[in-house]
């Protein structure tokens, strides 16, 4: 997993010093291999990273995928997967296993595990950020053809995933779902033409730095949080040059959340909780909370 960086270091040191970091991790630019760290111009990128085919014949929905470059032939498929930072903002229901599906076949397709990351008030490394992803976008969509601009969000950041895969198309051997995951059994109703092959990882990390498992409920708006993504490739036709690429979460870690602010009370305004998170550098408390175990 690569940190996004530009011309001066790693993008995550523009955050305050007060904000944890996931495992505590204080190495410098210097001090991280090539392989954990993305190039801070867009012209170092084709050095690093290299757009292939897609080869994995159970997600033909992905045309093409984005690689580490020069790595040994053993883990060709290595794909690259990088850290972003950023605040919750808005409700985390759809971050839940079966995501925003309503338990209609005909929309399985579609089904998706949502979340949306804002900046808290700290734009200069929010949008340090934005930049860093557009310059890898940049590239993905030049070579794969397509000369369409399609700007980063700097405000927001969307992360999304997939919750079904085809079931013919599957390589993987489908997951056991709780009855938490799915109380209306609506997913083993469908489970002979959509499956669910991995889970998105949660957790939330504790003032000792360790890492605990959670769920779902554990990631609340004004969290802080680390969250891993690939790119998703994809082209709306088989003949279709245009490229679009979404930011794939696959895992997401809670690194603190604001203490409970007394001067704006209960009712806090949107410029009330945006004055909150930007004060974070001054209070935060640490998980999890015994409501945040996982289920």
């Amino acid at each position: 997993m690569a940190y996004l960086s530009g011309p001066y270091g790693l993008l995550r040191d523009l955050w305050p010093t007060a904000l944890p970091r996931l495992n505590n991790d204080q190495r410098c630019y210097a001090l991280l291999s090539d392989k954990e760290k993305v190039p801070g111009s867009r012209e170092q990128i084709p050095l690093w990273a290299t757009v292939q085919r897609n080869r994995l014949p159970f997600d033909t929905t992905r045309r093409l995928v984005l690689l580490l470059m020069e790595i040994p032939p053993a883990v060709a498929h290595q794909q690259i997967a990088v850290n972003v930072q950023g605040f919750v903002c808005g409700a985390n229901l759809a971050l839940r296993t079966l995501g925003n599906w309503h338990g209609r076949l005909d929309n399985a397709r579609n089904a998706r595990q949502t979340l949306t990351l804002c900046s808290g008030g700290h734009s200069a490394p929010f949008t340090a950020q934005a930049k860093a992803l557009q310059q890898i976008i940049d590239y993905i969509r030049s070579e794969a053809g397509d000369a369409t601009k399609h700007g980063v969000d700097r405000g927001r950041l969307q992360l999304e995933r997939p919750v079904f895969r085809r079931a013919k198309e599957n390589g993987h051997k489908a997951i056991q779902l709780t009855a938490f995951d799915d109380p209306m059994g609506h997913a083993r109703k469908v489970a002979e033409q959509w499956v669910i092959i991995d889970r998105l990882e949660l957790g939330v990390q504790s003032e000792g730095y360790q890492t605990t498992r959670s769920s779902a409920m554990a990631i609340q708006a004004s969290d802080f949080v680390q969250a891993t993504i690939l790119f998703d490739i994809s082209n709306p036709g088989v003949s279709s040059k245009k490229c679009i690429v979404r930011f794939w979460m696959t895992r997401v870690i809670r690194l603190a959340r604001p203490q409970k602010s007394t001067k704006h009370g209960k009712g806090l305004t949107q410029k009330g909780k945006a004055t909150e998170m930007r004060n974070l550098g001054d209070g935060f408390q640490w998980g999890p909370e015994p409501e945040d175990v996982d289920i």
